[in-house]
């Protein structure tokens, strides 16, 4: 099916509701039928079955950009995604603020939980062998999350087509909200067990890191590459913290200093943001 792009504002919004919608399909129509939880899903399928399972949801918005951008603006389309993709000579500061700011907010979440809960220092696992999982664990390195989780999984999609497309007629700010809507309720399978405020907390977050995912790749000149490392390094250093502080696992919402950290960023970075392209 080929989907036709004119001046009109209808037109403009054809790829951006068709990506949004086939995102949605990938992921949802799996996580609504097997459900999200990858330990149950290995052991109901194997083989090649169950890392589609597993892996389609977690790529859906980067295949979805593909695909779109595939139909509406063929090879050179790609060719462009492809160069931000690449684009790594970029600042220093992008990649140490890409890596080390989520673990650094994180790190500030932790301090702030042992001053009420001084338990969590009574078991701290940190040593070589979990030095070694922080980059290539399965669960918590950097690298499986840059490249079989969300990072490559989603950028591509969200900040390669979708926020590109947007900012053509909206301002970034804009751009980054309805981006951040889409995106945080797309998250739901995996939040529809949880009251509502531990949805409407994590929604906010979303929104929140919407914007700062939208200043970081603007200010470090499109580079995907960039986005890529600060959603892997946002996802790892969840885990990785649980795994040198392992009674954090017992405290819900423990992330809470860290989520006001980002709804704070956003608050400044909106006022920086409100300049139409």
């Amino acid at each position: 099916m080929s989907i036709q792009v004119s001046k009109s504002h209808a037109s403009y919004l054809q790829p951006i509701f068709w990506f949004f919608l086939l995102a949605y399909l990938i992921a949802w129509s799996i996580a609504f039928t097997v459900g999200v939880d990858t330990q149950a899903i290995l052991q109901q399928y194997s083989g090649a079955t169950a890392f589609l399972l597993i892996t389609l949801p977690k790529f859906a918005f980067s295949l979805a950009g593909i695909i779109v951008i595939a139909l509406t603006k063929g090879y050179a389309g790609l060719q462009d995604v492809a160069k931000n993709l690449f684009h790594w000579r970029v600042g220093f500061k992008w990649y140490a603020l890409a890596y080390l700011g989520p673990a650094f907010l994180y790190g500030l979440g932790v301090l702030l939980f042992t001053l009420l809960e001084p338990a969590i220092l009574s078991n701290i696992n940190l040593n070589f062998k979990t030095m070694g999982l922080i980059f290539f664990g399965a669960d918590t390195g950097i690298f499986t999350y840059m490249l079989l989780r969300g990072g490559l999984g989603e950028e591509i999609g969200l900040r390669g087509f979708a926020l590109k497309e947007l900012q053509k007629h909206h301002s970034p700010l804009k751009a980054s909200l309805i981006i951040g809507v889409l995106w945080a309720v797309w998250h739901l399978p995996s939040w529809w067990h949880r009251d509502l405020l531990s949805i409407l907390i994590p929604f906010l977050a979303v929104m929140a890191l919407s914007i700062i995912f939208t200043y970081i790749f603007k200010g470090s000149g499109e580079s995907l590459l960039i986005v890529i490392l600060l959603h892997a390094s946002l996802n790892s250093f969840d885990d990785v913290y649980e795994l040198i502080f392992p009674k954090l696992t017992e405290y819900g919402l423990w992330e809470l200093p860290y989520i006001l950290g980002v709804l704070m960023i956003a608050g400044v970075l909106i006022f920086r943001l409100r300049v139409k392209p």
